[in-house]
């Protein structure tokens, strides 16, 4: 009693251990594991992706290992970049599982690009599981350079 006394947050009455405990009981409800501090979360989105920017383009870079382009579909409509397909993962026969965190089933991903794109020219690419859409950015995005007149 007399360390509670003095430091507060150590034993029972640590708020982190009990955000943690919490945490756990959540992740027994749904059945994902993830710690809440420390390491990110299992956050269950599908496909990860990363968006950055260049003067020119938009890229979008999402990771979709284990599947082909003919399972991949993309569409752009306005600013909006949807990734949608069906990722399988074959059962092997007389075999149980030990852990299963890869998931299969239909998936979807809508992506909203912080400017206006040229949908006439947006491409993509996969390399070793990395999906890449570069999408150049309409005349109207692009920054100006603005010159100064003077008389």
């Amino acid at each position: 009693m007399i360390t509670r006394t003095f430091f507060p947050w150590s034993g029972a009455g640590n708020p982190l251990s009990q955000l943690e405990r919490l945490s756990r009981q959540l992740d027994g409800l749904t059945g994902e594991r993830g710690p809440l501090f420390g390491w990110a979360p299992v956050s269950g989105v599908f496909p990860l992706a990363n968006v950055t920017e260049t003067p020119d383009a938009f890229f979008v870079r999402a990771e979709l290992p284990g599947l082909g382009a003919d399972q991949i579909d993309i569409s752009i409509t306005g600013n909006t970049l949807s990734i949608s397909g069906q990722r399988a993962i074959p059962d092997e026969e007389g075999a149980s599982y030990h852990r299963r965190e890869r998931k299969a089933g239909a998936f979807s991903r809508m992506i909203t690009l912080p400017g206006d794109v040229d949908t006439e020219k947006v491409s993509a690419r996969s390399v070793n599981g990395v999906l890449t859409v570069t999408l150049p950015k309409s005349e109207a995005a692009k920054p100006r350079q603005i010159k100064v007149k003077t008389n």
